[in-house]
């Protein structure tokens, strides 16, 4: 054999140049990706669609607000450990940064305890013709087989659907809230600052309240002490009517004119401080300022632009993963067409098998439907 026939014979065979192909993987990977482009195709569109629609369907809507804690004389942030020991708080830590304390506040289980049952009240159409109402935990749709495992469970999945963070710089705290419905997502943000405030009122009305009672009895105790000062002085000049002839007695008598001027000085003070307890008891004014206002905030979740790439890249892995799979089972049944063949038929039998014993009826019903009009 003439070794220059053959090696021309091998670079004219088109199995020689399939194999050298297969060599390279680059040139495979698109090889099958052209050859099975529709499948790759129609996966991605399919999981485009998909995650388009997951999104918008189970991402719900997202509105924020922000707020800015007032920090001074008024700021709650002081002796409110009682107070705050109810919500399961730890106030230790956040003494001195007001900021950090209210990030972490709305999130506490006692804040989203009140926030689950909170009735709400909210239009889910355009034209606010339907109307949803009820709490969180009806809404949210909760689990649980007592009232307490239902609050728990609602309040697990507020934990989830709130954001706060925090501005040190700036000193504000930014609120999210993520819900189901626009309307609805708004009403918990602006919920949350309500009870943010409550807490904050109920927190300098109480300290006011055992500040008020501590000076109530300072006061008490302040007039006393007067009232004995000026007895001491109105007994030593009824005994001594011309003590200014004696320099002992007069050293004596401005000794306890001072000590009165001193009681009086105390006493006024407090009277002061007692007054001003009493009105911070009762007062209720705002002691956060709204920079954001949560309404007209809420926002799609996840951008549709982000969803269609997820959905580009989701959908174009499964397809080339399909393209491979299919470009598989086409080799593996290239290589035993025998075999495949042999369960070609086999099925083709079983599905002659299986028409025929439905139409082929039996021996007993045939018999039972032959003797009916004998009888």
């Amino acid at each position: 054999m003439d070794p220059k026939v053959s090696s021309v014979e091998l670079e004219s065979d088109p199995r020689v140049v399939h194999d050298a192909d297969e060599d390279i993987p680059l040139i495979s990977f698109l090889n099958i990706i052209l050859r099975y482009g529709r499948v790759v195709l129609v996966a991605t569109l399919v999981g485009v669609a998909a995650t388009v629609a997951a999104g918008l369907l189970f991402g719900g809507y997202r509105a924020q607000a922000v707020f800015a804690p007032v920090v001074g004389s008024q700021s709650p942030i002081g002796d409110v450990a009682s107070l705050a020991a109810k919500f399961g708080i730890n106030v230790a830590g956040a003494v001195g940064s007001p900021v950090g304390f209210y990030a972490d506040l709305p999130t506490t289980d006692g804040m989203l305890s009140q926030l689950a049952e909170t009735r709400f009240s909210f239009a889910t159409g355009a034209n606010g013709r339907d109307t949803l109402r009820g709490t969180l935990i009806e809404l949210l749709k909760a689990r649980g087989d007592t009232p307490q495992e239902l609050l728990q469970d609602a309040v697990d999945h507020l934990q989830r659907k709130i954001d706060v963070t925090s501005d040190l710089g700036a000193g504000t705290v930014t609120v999210k809230a993520v819900a189901p419905w626009p309307a609805l997502a708004e009403q918990m943000t602006r919920r949350i600052l309500d009870l943010v405030n409550v807490f904050n009122v109920e927190q300098l009305q109480s300290q006011a309240r055992a500040e008020r009672a501590f000076v109530e009895d300072r006061v008490q105790a302040a007039q006393r002490e007067l009232e004995d000062a000026e007895n001491q002085l109105e007994v030593f000049l009824t005994k001594n009517r011309t003590y200014q002839t004696s320099p002992k007695l007069t050293i004596e008598a401005g000794r306890l004119q001072r000590r009165i001027d001193l009681r009086q000085q105390t006493y006024t003070a407090l009277v002061g401080e007692y007054e001003e307890a009493r009105i911070r008891e009762i007062r209720n004014t705002p002691v956060i300022t709204v920079v954001d206002r949560p309404e007209g905030s809420a926002r799609v979740r996840f951008k549709v632009l982000a969803l269609v790439l997820v959905g580009l890249a989701v959908g174009g892995a499964v397809g080339v993963a399909l393209a491979f799979l299919v470009e598989y089972f086409a080799g593996l049944r290239r290589e035993r067409s025998s075999e495949f063949e042999t369960l070609q038929g086999l099925l083709a039998s079983a599905k002659r098998g299986l028409r025929l014993h439905r139409l082929i009826p039996q021996r007993g019903s045939t018999k039972r439907s032959g003797s009916a009009p004998g009888d």
